[in-house]
């Protein structure tokens, strides 16, 4: 699944539910004109989680042979990038949201091992259904950015909280996470903290409640 920010003070998040990414993306689209500036929004897609429904009514996707959860997948793929593209084009149409920030992101990669008949087929046809490592998309757009930059260096997670600061101009923020700003090399080439100790301070910081208890002193 994929997690959409706009940030243009005030925030609010919605997520997809039982209704589809469509009617999540439109209730973003009705926060986005009664918003003023500075706000974020987050929004939180389901319709590439199994069992792949929400793609149906859109299908696109499907070649003698395939998979049916192959076709399904895709099918929800294609569903919730359109959504994504309609909100893009609704942020970008407005004055007062024509200086946001979108960042495009997911929480963990496509079909584990068990889909063994995906993998096979993929395979047949050389499609690049896979990779070798375990990756989630990061995009981020903003009027700001002069040209696209592509890192293709192995990075983590942690790594995208710092990089919107940055982009945002926050980098005196009073929390700057565990990772590495993507757009300096000389941060991205130094890291202060491995990928092992990374997720030993998430954890407790989660644990710990300490952005809660750091707020109140």
């Amino acid at each position: 699944n994929a997690s959409l920010h706009t940030h243009t003070h005030t925030h609010t998040h919605t997520h997809t539910g039982a209704k589809g990414d469509d009617i999540m993306m439109l209730n973003m689209e009705n926060y986005i004109d009664t918003v003023s500036q500075p706000a974020c929004c987050l929004g939180i897609t389901g319709a590439s989680h199994v069992p792949f429904k929400h793609g149906q009514k859109y299908p696109k996707h499907r070649t003698e042979n395939m998979p049916a959860n192959m076709s399904a997948y895709l099918n929800c793929l294609t569903f919730t990038d359109s959504c994504i593209g309609h909100l893009v084009q609704h942020v970008y149409s407005h004055e007062a949201t024509k200086n946001t920030t979108i960042v495009i992101t997911g929480d963990h990669t496509v079909f584990r091992t068990e889909y063994k008949d995906i993998n096979e087929y993929a395979r047949m046809n050389n499609y690049a259904f896979r990779t070798p490592k375990t990756c989630t998309p990061l995009i981020i757009y903003s009027p700001h950015i002069e040209k696209n930059s592509y890192v293709t260096d192995t990075c983590y997670q942690m790594d995208i909280y710092p990089t919107i600061l940055s982009v945002l101009g926050l980098e005196d923020y009073y929390w700057y996470g565990v990772g590495a700003n993507l757009t300096d090399s000389i941060s991205f080439s130094n890291r202060q903290i491995n990928e092992g100790d990374a997720y030993e301070y998430s954890d407790w910081l989660i644990r710990s409640n300490y952005f809660v208890k750091y707020k109140e002193n």
